[in-house]
C-alpha cells in the first residue's frame, strides 16, 4: 500500500500508530525507491538503530 507523507513527523506518526496496532504483526516503512526506512516487528523497533535506541528511551 502506497501512502505518500508530507514529510518525515508525519511518517513516523503513521509508523507509530501502525506499529502498535493489534492487527500486523510486521510494519515497515520504505522511502519512494522501496529501500527499508524503518522496520517493526511484534510492536518492537528492529531497524534502523537510531529508532531502536529511541523506542528503548520511550520516546517512540
Amino acid at each position: 500500500m502506497d501512502i505518500p507523507f508530507k514529510n518525515a513527523e508525519n511518517a513516523m506518526t503513521w509508523l507509530r500508530t501502525q506499529s502498535k496496532s493489534p492487527f500486523w504483526k510486521r510494519v515497515i516503512l520504505t522511502d519512494t525507491d522501496d529501500f527499508c526506512v524503518a522496520e517493526i516487528i511484534d510492536h518492537k523497533a528492529i531497524f534502523p538503530p537510531e529508532l531502536v535506541k529511541t523506542q528503548e528511551e520511550g520516546r517512540f
